[in-house]
């Protein structure tokens, strides 16, 4: 597991990968090269370093591709079509259900709770807004993508 920027992937990558909460935390800033290595059937994974192939000359971050965005959109058409309303359906449920949450949290903010559970319930707050970014991300690229709305 290289770097993960998402609290989401890397909470589920490394109870997959058996990380402690440190661990998967950690893989969050790793720099190019830095990664958690596992192998089924070990007790913890292994933290390992690769060298970073961006440094060697001649390579290009830009991939080659024969195929453009839209000939890929072209060629998926056929198998997202049917499922692209139900997938917007399903994200937009869900954003409305986050929002109800950020609602729900933000009310006991305004009392005289402890600060430590304040900000557990802003660390909470946040999760839930980048959650809520994504499924909206999501929804755009179904609608544009697939020559939706």
């Amino acid at each position: 597991m290289h770097r993960l920027p998402s609290p989401d992937d890397r909470e589920y990558l490394g109870r997959a990968m058996c990380l402690t909460e440190g661990e998967a935390q950690l893989s969050g800033i790793f720099s190019p090269g830095e990664a958690f290595y596992y192998v089924p059937g070990w007790d913890t994974a292994r933290r390992v370093a690769t060298e970073n192939f961006k440094n060697k000359s001649g390579v290009r971050e830009q991939l080659e591709t024969f195929f453009t965005d839209d000939d890929v959109i072209a060629s998926m058409r056929e198998f997202m079509e049917p499922d692209r309303e139900q997938l917007i359906l399903a994200f937009q449920a869900a954003i409305s259900r986050l929002h109800d949450d950020i609602i729900s949290l933000k009310k006991p903010l305004e009392s005289n709770l402890p600060d430590v559970a304040k900000e557990g319930i802003k660390k909470e707050i946040k999760q839930k807004e980048e959650q809520k970014q994504r499924f909206e991300y999501e929804i755009q690229i179904l609608s544009r993508k697939t020559g939706g709305n």
